[in-house]
């Protein structure tokens, strides 16, 4: 299996030499380096489309950030993933305030009329210039499109779990999810517990297992997360809380909700790395890489298995009445 690996310039180069300096590895994956220095990471996208790489994986120590509309963050080590329903993209769907809107227009300059009729006779033009002229007509203006209106929060809400379903039964082979939504007590909680209890209600109506909300304090101090298959924590800063708290730095950040695989580890752009030292972030590259194939595999196995499912076959019960109504029946002793 192809696995692009992304680096920029700097140390991200040697942290893929430590972790891919293992014969072992040769046989499992195939590493295909791109990088901004030669400028062959445009090349991406044509690989990725012709399938000569399965996945991509950004390494440790490249400034490389991406950012997809409607992507999930899912940290991922072992058995422990933690993800954020946060409304991170849907901030650019809510229309302009209409006070906004009712003072730009009264801000907006008005034309002052002539002051006597000889100055408007002067500025109106003549009909004999109004003959002669052969401007061209204004072609009409473009139909403007309408505002696209902000989600529902529970529809929202409950998209966003949908999507960690989907990616746990596709992704990672989970047939029956058990998902855990984790709130604060926190004043800038988005949303109520009200709220949650009426999503995770609809939403297990429907056969999703989904429960909660749980109090952030009490579900890592008990170790709750041990018996459900992802996390998912209602703010970003609640959701960094609980990954530091449940994982090491090692972990992988995948991404999920887009059509390519894509993983990458938690390392910042901007971390300094011990030059002697980088057997941790090349462990983290590697477990990147492993993931990355997982999520691939299993992604083509799911699909292939509901690309085109056999039909549902029906049999008819046979009629057994003439056998009962010619039966002789034995006689006793």
């Amino acid at each position: 299996m192809n696995i692009g690996i992304l680096q920029s310039a700097g140390i991200a180069g040697r942290i893929i030499e430590t972790a891919l300096n293992n014969p072992e590895h040769d046989e499992v994956f195939t590493p295909v380096i791109y990088s901004k220095e030669n400028q062959n990471d445009k090349n991406v996208g044509s690989d990725l489309k012709f399938g000569n790489i399965k996945a991509v994986v950004v390494a440790p120590g490249s400034a490389t950030e991406f950012k997809f509309d409607g992507a999930m963050t899912v940290y991922v080590e072992g058995r422990t993933r933690v993800a954020s329903i946060a409304e991170a993209v849907a901030e650019k769907a809510k229309p302009e305030p209409a006070a906004a809107t009712q003072q730009a227009e009264e801000e907006e300059p008005q034309t002052e009329a002539p002051a006597d009729n000889a100055a408007a006779e002067e500025a109106a033009p003549s009909p004999a210039a109004e003959e002669t002229t052969d401007a061209p007509a204004a072609e009409p203006a473009a139909p403007s499109k309408p505002a696209a209106q902000p989600m529902d929060t529970a529809d929202y809400l409950s998209s966003r779990i949908m999507k960690a379903w989907s990616a746990l039964r596709r992704d990672f082979t989970v047939s029956e999810p058990r998902i855990a939504v984790v709130a604060s007590n926190a004043a800038g909680e988005p949303y109520t517990t009200d709220e949650l209890k009426a999503i995770i209600a609809d939403l297990y109506t429907q056969g999703v297992y989904v429960f909660g909300p749980y109090d952030a304090e009490a579900y890592v101090s008990q170790a709750m997360h041990q018996g459900f298959d992802i996390t998912l924590c209602t703010t970003d800063a609640l959701t960094r809380d609980i990954v530091d708290t449940l994982t090491e730095d090692t972990r992988v950040k995948y991404l999920t909700g887009i059509p390519m695989v894509m993983a990458m580890t938690d390392y910042p752009a901007a971390y300094s790395f011990a030059a002697d030292d980088l057997e941790a972030p090349a462990l983290a590259l590697r477990q990147a890489v492993y993931t990355a194939m997982e999520v691939a595999r299993n992604r083509k196995a799911y699909d292939d298995a509901h690309e085109s499912p056999l039909p549902k076959l029906y049999h008819e019960r046979r009629d057994d009445s003439e056998k009962v109504r010619f039966a002789v029946s034995k006689k006793k002793g």
